[in-house]
């Protein structure tokens, strides 16, 4: 039976102590479990999962620095012979590249079981979601069959591929499908608008439809940690010019909506000119139900006003508190989410449909220009 495990994250060590003391104190009951932020517990762990973020470069390069970081603690600390499994989602040959050389210094097994979440999603349960599970073998033998005997213990169904290789590329297939049904949603979006029909409509109507079909509501972008940054971990294996396209047009899309709606509101009211409209932005993390904000399409589609139109923004989400410090833009508070507030400002942004916000504050609403970019029909 598998001992202890330890998971590896890469944060501040801000984040690490205070994330460290609230898992602590939330799961107490947990006899069996231990928090730690000290690398030398990793000593004590028959299984280490290695679970950091991987972002991409400016030059839209796969970044892996904390992976790097990660394999060296392990590396350091752990104990000759114990299973090393990579969580997080890289580019294809990554796990044999960066892992195979740390199992063979200190006979560790080793392998990748990229994960599979849905953040937000409260309707579906983590232990039935499939596991994608791999080895390498060829470098220690068994190191399948030890982190098959781990995650069994925690998932109802485990997919052994033949090699690390298959389970990265999986994870990426999965992803980067999704972002070219998004891309194309968005386009058959704009056609909806071109022709006069709500494209929220025509998607909630598509997805009655019970096989054949992806239901795929259209947006501002994609946010999150996976879905914007593993088309270019994807097309590092080569030219997919499919994916390539969906994920430019993918990009372009806060700077084309920000700056359509800046020209129509400049033309339809001239006098901005002199005095710039007051714009408020509703939805700040990257997806409805999450408090996260990286890649968010709203705070993207907000920098474009302040950049480019010089227009001060504010942004309201519920979820999002003020330590999201780094959204450059002015945080509007609970107390101010009310109608006679909403009245002074010029253009209120739809972002996404995010959980607690009071919709009847909308209601009456005269004076401001109002814009939806998700579906509100169940408010």
């Amino acid at each position: 039976m598998p001992g202890p495990t330890t998971s590896h994250q890469g944060r501040s060590s801000w984040h690490l102590r205070n994330g460290c003391r609230y898992f602590r104190e939330a799961w107490a009951h947990l006899r069996n479990v231990e928090w730690t932020i000290e690398p030398k517990r990793i000593g004590s762990a028959t299984h280490v999962l290695i679970a950091v973020p991987t972002p991409i470069t400016e030059e839209r390069a796969v970044d892996n620095t904390n992976l790097k970081a990660a394999l060296r603690t392990v590396k350091r600390n752990g104990q000759v012979g114990a299973t090393i499994v990579i969580e997080s989602s890289i580019a294809v040959g990554m796990t044999r590249e960066l892992l195979a050389p740390v199992m063979k210094s200190r006979s560790f097994r080793g392998g990748i079981s990229p994960e599979r979440v849905d953040l937000g999603r409260q309707t579906l349960v983590m232990n039935v979601i499939p596991k994608i599970i791999s080895g390498l073998d060829d470098v220690t033998p068994w190191s399948l069959q030890s982190i098959r005997e781990l995650y069994s213990l925690a998932f109802s169904t485990l997919i052994p591929t033949s090699s690390p290789e298959v389970a990265e590329m999986t994870k990426l297939y999965e992803n980067c499908q999704r972002i070219i049904a998004i891309s194309f949603a968005n386009k058959v979006a704009h056609a909806c608008v071109w022709v006069g029909i709500n494209p929220y409509e025509v998607s909630q109507a598509a997805a009655t439809k019970p096989f054949g079909y992806l239901s795929i509501t259209p947006g501002i972008e994609v946010g999150g940690h996976c879905i914007p940054v593993n088309p270019h971990y994807l097309c590092s294996a080569g030219s997919l010019s499919l994916l390539e396209a969906a994920t430019a047009a993918t990009e372009r899309r806060p700077v084309e909506i920000g700056d359509r709606l800046m020209a129509g509101l400049l033309r339809r009211k001239p006098g901005y000119g002199s005095k710039a409209p007051r714009v408020l932005i509703v939805g700040a993390a990257f997806k409805p139900g999450e408090s996260l904000i990286e890649n968010s399409p709203g705070l993207a589609l907000m920098y474009r006003l302040q950049s480019h139109w010089d227009v001060p923004c504010w942004w309201y989400d519920p979820l999002v508190d003020q330590e999201a410090s780094i959204i450059r833009g002015t945080r509007l508070g609970e107390y101010h989410w009310t109608t006679q507030i909403m009245e002074r400002l010029d253009l209120i942004i739809f972002a996404m449909r995010q959980s607690k916000v009071n919709w009847r504050a909308l209601d009456g609403l005269v004076k401001p220009q109002v814009e939806v970019f998700c579906s509100l029909q169940s408010r």
